[in-house]
């Protein structure tokens, strides 16, 4: 063996001088630990790429030998996986978050006044604050903010700061003023927070719509900066794949177009639509899906995947729809943002023309309904793999619903390492223990898809891992790790983010594992996952990220 890899050594030099380099349409990558992920979960030495495609995985002396010339590719001990797959995030979202004002990790209210006067003041052009990521949880006073402190900081221009998890919104008296909203507002699913009976900035759920109109919507050259620079993002950290959970036609449109015409679409991406009425007019009835058809670069998919329908809030700003009320708010349980009629309309929309239901589903009360109305729908087992998005709480009897009508859960295991600080406070104690049951899911449903939300949460895929694995923070914290009953195993978290992920999107004949005929979708990391320390797995360095055999990072 040892000999077999100085000639290859060799052969690389000679193929590297000016005078003698011929390109081959294989590459042989060899001398690596490449972790297949396929059924019987094989670690192999080396890799063949050809036309993007795998031609075969195996040992390097025999692969040398069956597939002739080739480029070759030393890995130098190096660790190889399938592309990792976000199967629940939101890429323009990230995009977005990366041109407006950053607000994760601060620590209080004037933290955030701060950041968003420097933004102001390196962008006086803007006649705006658009900012995302306070958490009130983080503070030292976990209480909400009102609009006086943005007042006196912008008493001229409207600003809108969501929190972190896109359900709470704080903003400024001349953005409720430009809204029209006062005393007497209403709406529906949603909250408008009121002090001495007067709106005082803070708004729930479906009232963050409210106030959206007053700032400008992005134009196209700014829509297709969002697009690259959050698939750049991606790229780096080891993302081939990853599912868009809920866009906008124009959005669609916006990066079909750079699917088309421009080199820097690097990833692929699977589409999940918001229910307004143009979408479903656009991909229900005209299916106007034209990037699954006469695909120009078959090997980076673009494809519409199906609908994706909010059911309830978030925990953190006691939106989701719990069974019981809230510990810390005995009068509320949370809200229904989608009427039921509309839900169940929804679901035999998507049966009738094969499309998949995925729905968002953070409450216990929340994962209930959809779990029946989706079983009313589909009536059994059966291959149409729709999905509840979260799953962060759910009453233990329900989970038995999952296998019988063949429903995936969508689960990201860095929430929990996020919430665990306060989750118990909103749940109390005994209800926690059915929260963030990430092991209770796979047993109940036999796999489960792995995201991370962002950019709710961070975009690394090595974060999920260890989160799921460990269940800690990056302080280590706690140090046995949250309720460990419902870690998963390295391999389990592994195929959660690479072939499970796949199947819940139906790409796992494509993509997920390295194995033959499937797209040469791979990252290369520097320590081996199934054997390093916690803080080895988050701080991992990702090498090389190839989609379809081409280096995109």
């Amino acid at each position: 063996m040892k000999y077999l890899l100085i000639c290859f050594a060799l052969l690389s030099s000679l193929m590297a001088s000016p005078q003698k380099v011929k390109k081959w349409n294989r590459t042989l990558y060899f001398n690596a630990k490449i972790y297949t992920v396929d059924s019987s979960f094989s670690v192999q030495e080396a890799m063949v790429v050809e036309n993007g495609k795998i031609s075969a995985v195996g040992k390097s002396g025999l692969l040398s030998k069956g597939y002739g010339p080739a480029n070759m590719v030393d890995l130098k001990g190096k660790f190889v996986y399938p592309g990792f797959i976000d199967a629940h995030c939101h890429l323009f979202g990230l995009g977005v978050s990366m041109q407006i004002v950053d607000l994760v990790g601060t620590k209080s209210i004037e933290a955030v006044v701060e950041r968003c006067k420097a933004f102001a003041k390196l962008h006086p052009e803007k006649k705006y604050i658009m900012g995302r990521g306070w958490d009130q949880n983080d503070w030292a006073v976990k209480a909400y903010p009102n609009k006086e402190i943005l007042d006196k900081a912008f008493p001229n221009i409207p600003v809108v700061l969501k929190r972190i998890d896109g359900h709470a919104a704080w903003v400024n008296s001349i953005t409720l003023e430009l809204s029209k909203i006062d005393a007497e507002a209403k709406v529906e699913g949603g909250e408008i927070l009121l002090t001495d009976g007067k709106p005082n900035g803070i708004l729930i759920d479906n009232a963050v719509d409210l106030v959206m109109g007053v700032i400008p919507k992005m134009n196209e050259a700014e829509k297709r900066r969002a697009y690259s620079d959050a698939m750049k993002v991606c790229n780096a950290n080891g993302l081939t794949s990853v599912l868009d959970a809920g866009i906008e036609r124009d959005t669609f449109l916006t990066l079909r177009e750079m699917w088309h015409n421009q080199k820097t679409y690097t990833l692929n991406n699977y589409q999940l639509f918001t229910p307004t009425q143009n979408n479903l007019e656009s991909y229900f009835i005209d299916i106007d899906s034209a990037a699954n058809d006469n695909d120009p670069v078959p090997q980076r998919d673009l494809k519409i995947k199906g609908l994706k329908v909010y059911v309830d809030g978030a925990l953190g700003s006691r939106g989701a729809l719990l069974l019981q009320p809230y510990t810390d708010r005995h009068e509320s349980r949370g809200f229904l943002l989608t009427d039921v009629n509309e839900l169940k309309r929804l679901a035999r929309l998507c049966y009738k023309y094969n499309y998949q239901f995925n729905t968002h589903c953070l409450g216990d009360s929340a994962v209930r309904l959809m779990l029946n109305i989706m079983g009313e729908v589909l009536g059994g087992p059966n291959d149409r793999r729709w999905r509840i998005e979260h799953c962060q709480i759910v009453s233990p009897e329900d989970l038995v619903l999952f296998k019988k009508y063949s429903i995936i859960p969508s689960v990201q295991p860095t929430h929990a390492t996020s919430d665990m600080y306060w989750a118990d406070e909103r749940l109390g104690i005994d209800r926690l223990k059915t929260a963030y049951a990430n092991k209770d899911l796979l047993k109940a449903a036999g796999t489960v898809a792995l995201g991370t939300d962002f950019p709710v949460e961070a975009v690394s895929p090595l974060y999920t891992f260890a989160s799921a694995v460990w269940r800690m923070d990056d302080k280590e914290f706690p140090k046995d790790g949250f309720q460990m009953e419902n870690a998963l195993t390295r391999e389990e978290a592994l195929r959660g983010m690479t072939i499970w992920a796949a199947h819940s999107i139906f790409e796992e004949k494509n993509r997920g594992s390295l194995e033959k005929r499937k797209y040469a979708d791979f990252v290369i990391l520097d320590k081996d996952l199934m054997k390093c320390t916690f803080q080895e797995t988050r701080n991992n360095k990702v090498l090389g990220t190839y989609l379809s055999g081409e280096k995109v990072y």
